[in-house]
């Protein structure tokens, strides 16, 4: 019993969206954790002088998924790779891949299941990576997204995200305004 309430926990923290607002806090994505059952809260709520905005927005989250930072994508990118192989959630007896890419500068983190691969995280720091139709990588400047997401005041990060909390973009910005990290993160993997 005490699984299926950790799990309708879990259900509750991704059901309950935060809509879009600013919020201050700052959280590290430097770790490269297979944690992903971190509620949302723990993630943003910390205490820090950085200004956040949140933007749900499914077209752009699942668009570049699908797209800019597919699997095949990153894999042609990146030679330096690693596979751990740990058993399917629903089949024991059937194997997953968890495929991590890592280069001097950005790390991909993929879990491969029946002919699938789906991003779990992501730390871009190089400018070779560019999404939204190559509109947005690094280096860019913060009016690309004021104009983008219809932004009206200058912010410290920009939190882009599905609907359902479940996967997420997070864009940090220099004391330039610059783009200098874009972070992403799944949350719900089944």
């Amino acid at each position: 019993m005490k699984i299926g309430l950790n799990s309708l926990n879990l259900l509750i923290v991704f059901s309950c969206g935060t809509g879009t607002g600013n919020v201050k806090g700052e959280k590290n994505f430097q770790e490269k954790s297979d944690d992903n059952e971190v509620p949302m809260k723990e993630i943003f709520n910390q205490d820090s002088s950085q200004t956040k905005k949140f933007i749900n927005d499914d077209d752009f989250v699942f668009s570049v998924l699908d797209n800019e930072l597919s699997f095949s994508y990153v894999e042609s990118k990146i030679d330096i790779k690693s596979e751990l192989i740990v058993p399917n959630i629903h089949n024991k007896s059937l194997n997953d891949t968890i495929v991590s890419f890592t280069n001097e500068k950005d790390f991909f983190k993929f879990h491969k299941a029946s002919g699938n691969a789906i991003l779990l995280e992501a730390e871009i720091k190089s400018d070779q990576y560019k999404i939204d139709s190559g509109a947005i990588k690094i280096g860019v400047p913060y009016n690309i997204f004021k104009d983008k997401f219809n932004l009206e005041t200058a912010i410290d990060t920009l939190i882009v995200k599905d609907f359902e909390n479940s996967s997420y973009f997070m864009f940090l910005f220099d004391e330039n305004q610059m783009l200098n990290t874009i972070l992403f993160k799944t949350r719900y993997l089944d």
